[in-house]
């Protein structure tokens, strides 16, 4: 090996070195104060909206990085605080493919931001392979585990809830000397009461129990009686992780969400064979989700997690009104009244009347953004 070789094996040697305490003094700063962290995102998603319009994608490839690192930030948070990466989890298979839906879902737009420079040809073809790769990841993650399926599929982490915020300190001191407190006084229980405690030590350090089926955390019968506080501190535990949504029970809202499911391929296939501007597609998307809601709504016994992901589909209903061809037709006269009214109101409203009336066109153009799941 000569010298010049030599030293660049070392200066890449350096270089990683350097990387690597970067990398550890920055975990640490998130850590330490997770208020960075949503400050630093903060940052990123405010950049991506005052980049140019020339830079629309750059824009956009901006904001989804700054959402994926979300995901990161929330998984160093978790393993700093001791809580599981991953709920509701059945194989590791389950696990990849929710992040690579996630990560999917987050640069869908860029993607077709950039096909679109190439030509119509290329915008539709990348659609139409994300679409068809969003489907069939989330049929497989519904037959893996039947259950209603949230947007996102990893939802972003509650940190108001963290033990390890600024917020709550002295409730994660308080939550670690309980555990320390219980973990001295079964010493001497069995052995199948020390595999409850650790695992309860992987729930955020309490003695809980998860349902196999409703995945609800309760307080575990091997535990020790919890004061009020305690018992408040395991449902802000279980609002962190998310795992209260429970595997269906019934066939009709796994019938309810296989359509919610295949409604954006279908409408995509309907786009492509009968135009974008016709009343076809519309139609059967609105279909599908009414069916699907219905279906949904006749069940009783939602939990809170359910209401609230059914609450954003019904929401969802508003962006009919600028998908073509209802935008064409209907509906994008009055909004463009609307907005130029709004437009001549005070400097508030009227600074985001106008940012609307510049940017809705280009908006409605690109597929994602109105027709988003």
């Amino acid at each position: 090996m000569d010298a010049q070789t030599l030293s660049l094996f070392r200066a890449l040697e350096w270089v990683k070195g350097k990387l690597k305490t970067s990398a550890d003094t920055y975990r640490q700063l998130v850590v330490d104060d997770p208020s960075v962290a949503g400050h630093l995102e903060n940052v990123l998603k405010g950049a991506s909206y005052v980049i140019p319009g020339a830079s629309e994608e750059f824009s956009e490839l901006i904001y989804a990085f700054s959402n994926i690192l979300a995901y990161g930030h929330d998984a160093l948070l978790k393993h700093a605080a001791g809580l599981p990466l991953w709920v509701n989890i059945t194989t590791p298979l389950y696990r990849r493919l929710q992040v690579f839906l996630t990560v999917l879902e987050q640069i869908e737009v860029f993607l077709e931001l950039v096909a679109s420079r190439y030509s119509i040809v290329h915008r539709w073809m990348t659609v139409t392979l994300i679409v068809l790769a969003k489907t069939l990841l989330r049929l497989v993650l519904l037959h893996q585990r039947p259950c209603l399926q949230t947007w996102p599929v990893l939802r972003p982490m509650n940190r108001q809830l963290l033990p390890l915020s600024s917020q709550g300190a002295a409730s994660s001191q308080n939550l670690t000397e309980d555990s320390r407190l219980s973990a001295s006084s079964s010493s001497d229980t069995s052995a199948s009461a020390t595999s409850a405690a650790s695992n309860s030590a992987c729930l955020g350090q309490t003695y809980v129990w998860q349902g196999r089926r409703m995945g609800r955390v309760l307080r575990s019968l091997r535990g020790p009686l919890e004061s009020e506080a305690g018992q408040q501190q395991q449902q802000s535990l279980s609002q962190l992780l998310g795992i209260s949504l429970p595997v269906f029970n019934d066939s009709r809202p796994l019938i309810a969400e296989v359509l919610y499911t295949v409604r954006p391929l279908a409408h995509l296939l309907w786009v492509l064979r009968c135009g974008f501007l016709s009343w076809k597609p519309w139609i059967l998307s609105v279909l599908f989700d009414l069916v699907s809601l219905h279906l949904h709504y006749s069940r009783s016994g939602l939990n809170t997690e359910e209401h609230s992901e059914l609450s954003r589909r019904l929401y969802m209903f508003i962006f009919y009104l600028v998908r073509s061809p209802c935008y064409n037709h209907l509906s994008k006269e009055y909004i463009f009244a609307g907005l130029e009214r709004c437009s001549r109101s005070i400097a508030p409203i009227s600074i985001v009347a106008k940012s609307c009336l510049d940017y809705l066109p280009s908006w409605q153009r690109t597929y994602f953004y109105t027709w988003l799941s």
